[in-house]
C-alpha cells in the first residue's frame, strides 16, 4: 500500500473534470469568436494540457516525497486503501499494483478451529476491522470467537469491484477454504454488512452454478443493513450524472461521478434474486437500522441509517425472511458495534441441541 499512490490517484480523478470542463467552456467561446479564435485554439489547449499535465506530475512528486517523510501506523493505511478501492478499486490504472486488494480470509489459529464457521463479509470501503468493535464494546468477532462450537472468519475484499465478481471470487475463496479446513465442517454461516450482504449472497450463487461443495453447508444467511432495493444516495447519484450528461460543458463532471466503481453502482439497483440470497434450506435472518430511537418513527422509515432504509434491508425480492429486526437509534455504520445487533446475531446462529 502507498499514501502517495493513494494522493495521486485523488489528485488524477479531481483535475480531469477540471480540464475537461475548462476545454469545454473555452472551445464554446472559441467557436463564438470564429477565425481569430480559432487560430489561438490549439495553442491554448497546448498550454492548457501542458499546466494540467504539471499539476498531475507534482501530485506524483509530492506522493513520492509523502511515501519517504511519512510514518503512518497500519490501521490508517488499511483505512486509506480500503476507501481508495472502494471509491476506484474496479479502475485504480497505474496505481494498481500499489493500491488494490486481494481477497484474504483471517483465519484463527488451529487449535481454536470448529465445524461450525462463521463467514464475516464487510460493506463498502471497509475492512474486516470493522466487526471488532472497541476496548468498551467488543464486536461481533470477539463474541462468536468465545463461542465454544463457533469459528469466525473475517473476509477482506475490494469493494470496488462489481458485487458479481466479488461474490465469485468469495465462493472460490470459500471451496478452498472448506477443502483445507483441520476437521470437518458441520455448517456455514454467511453474515454480510449492507454490500457483505449482497456479496455474500453473491457467493452462494455462484458456488451453486459451480457446483461448490461448500455451498450445501450453508445452515444461516444474515444480512446488517444490506440494501437489497438499492440505496438512496447511488440512486441520487446516477440520476444526477444522467442529468449531467445531457449538456457538453458539464459532461466532464459526470464522467467523474461516472467513474465511481462497479461496487458503488451495484448498490443502487441490487440484482439479488430469491434462489441467489440463500439455499431452500438455509435460514435467512435480516437486521436493519434506523436513526430515530423509535423504529417505527415515520421519519425513521424515511432516512433509515442514513445510508439504506429498512424498505430495502427487510424486504428482499422474492424471498421471505425467516426473522428480521429494525432496531432504532442506529447509524448504518454503528450498527455493527450495537450489542443490540450483536446478541440477536449470536442468538440465531447459536446451535440448538
Amino acid at each position: 500500500m502507498s499514501i502517495g499512490s493513494a494522493f495521486a490517484l485523488g489528485v488524477e480523478r479531481i483535475v480531469d473534470p477540471v480540464e475537461g470542463m475548462h476545454t469545454a467552456i473555452a472551445r464554446r467561446w472559441f467557436d463564438a469568436v470564429g477565425n481569430p479564435g480559432r487560430r489561438v485554439q490549439r495553442p491554448y489547449e497546448a498550454v492548457t494540457r501542458l499546466a494540467y499535465g504539471s499539476v498531475r506530475l507534482g501530485a506524483s512528486v509530492m506522493g513520492a516525497g509523502l511515501d519517504r517523510a511519512l510514518t503512518i501506523e497500519p490501521a490508517t493505511y488499511d483505512a486509506i486503501q480500503s476507501w481508495t478501492n472502494g471509491l476506484f478499486g474496479d479502475d485504480l490504472g497505474r496505481h494498481e499494483q500499489r493500491l488494490a486488494t486481494s481477497m484474504t480470509a483471517s483465519i484463527p489459529q488451529a487449535e481454536a478451529v470448529t465445524g461450525r464457521l462463521v463467514i464475516l463479509v464487510h460493506g463498502l470501503g471497509r475492512t474486516e476491522s470493522c466487526w471488532t468493535g472497541n476496548d468498551s464494546s467488543p464486536g461481533l468477532v470477539q463474541s462468536l470467537a468465545a463461542h465454544p462450537e463457533l469459528t469466525p472468519v473475517s473476509i477482506r475484499y475490494n469493494t470496488g469491484l462489481p458485487v458479481a465478481e466479488n461474490g465469485a471470487q468469495l465462493s472460490d475463496l470459500l471451496g478452498e477454504l472448506v477443502s483445507g479446513w483441520p476437521v470437518p465442517v458441520e455448517s456455514i454461516a454467511l453474515v454480510g454488512h449492507s454490500m457483505g450482504g449482497l456479496v455474500s449472497g453473491e457467493a452462494y450463487a455462484s458456488g451453486q452454478r459451480d457446483g461448490q461443495n461448500w455451498s450445501a453447508k450453508v445452515s444461516d444467511v444474515v444480512a446488517i443493513a444490506t440494501p437489497y432495493r438499492g440505496a438512496p444516495l447511488e440512486k441520487l447519484v446516477a440520476t444526477m450524472t444522467r442529468g449531467l450528461k445531457m449538456a457538453t460543458t458539464t459532461r466532464p463532471l459526470a464522467d467523474f461521478f461516472d467513474g465511481r466503481s462497479g461496487g458503488i453502482k451495484d448498490l443502487g439497483f441490487a440484482k439479488n434474486e430469491a434462489g441467489e440470497l440463500a439455499p431452500s434450506k438455509a435460514r435467512l435472518y435480516l437486521i436493519a437500522g434506523v436513526a430515530t430511537s423509535n423504529p417505527r418513527h415515520l421519519m425513521g422509515s424515511v432516512i433509515g441509517d442514513w445510508m439504506v432504509r429498512p424498505s430495502s434491508s427487510t424486504r428482499p425480492r422474492g424471498f421471505k425472511p425467516d426473522s428480521k429486526v429494525v432496531l432504532g437509534g442506529v447509524t448504518h455504520f454503528d450498527i455493527l458495534n450495537s450489542p443490540v445487533a450483536i446478541e440477536q446475531v449470536m442468538d440465531w446462529l447459536t446451535p440448538v441441541h
